[in-house]
């Protein structure tokens, strides 16, 4: 998104970045991730003190996956029940020994127990292969074999 800034005087590197805005483009295992500026919450956006700031993913709502199944995460998203890391008040998945560190605040999960597992296109919904229907995303895959 380009910017029209009326002030000549403004150095490039003061000039507030805006909602949607390119923040930069993460690259890991292959895969893209444009990071834009924004607002966790609508109140943030109605709040003329506070300026957007980079969103990163939500990988529960809106989960994707390595080529080998593993599922990115960010370091502040909630734990699984796989947690394996130090407990204290404020866990989070970069504590957990399973995360695997990527860029900045996004990794990957490798823990067996999170992997997507092998679909089949001609297995029925409910099956081993398909455990939780078509494009059900879940972090945990009731204990089945990957």
């Amino acid at each position: 998104m380009m910017r029209r800034i009326v002030s000549e005087n403004i150095p490039p590197e003061q000039i507030p970045n805006q909602e949607g805005d390119l923040f930069k483009v993460i690259r890991l295992w292959n895969q893209e991730f444009p990071i834009h500026y924004g607002y966790y919450e609508q109140c943030d956006r109605e709040n003329p003190a506070v300026d957007p700031m980079p969103i990163y993913p939500n990988f529960l709502s809106q989960p994707r996956h390595t080529e080998q199944g593993m599922p990115f995460v960010t370091k502040m998203q909630d734990i699984c029940h796989y947690y394996s890391g130090r407990e204290g008040p404020f866990n989070e998945c970069g504590d957990c020994g399973y995360y695997l560190h990527g860029d900045e605040l996004m990794g990957l999960c490798t823990c067996p127990m999170n992997r997507k597992p092998e679909i089949k296109e001609d297995a029925p919904v409910g099956s081993k292969a398909y455990p939780n229907g078509p494009m059900e995303p879940t972090p945990l895959n009731g204990g089945l074999e990957l």
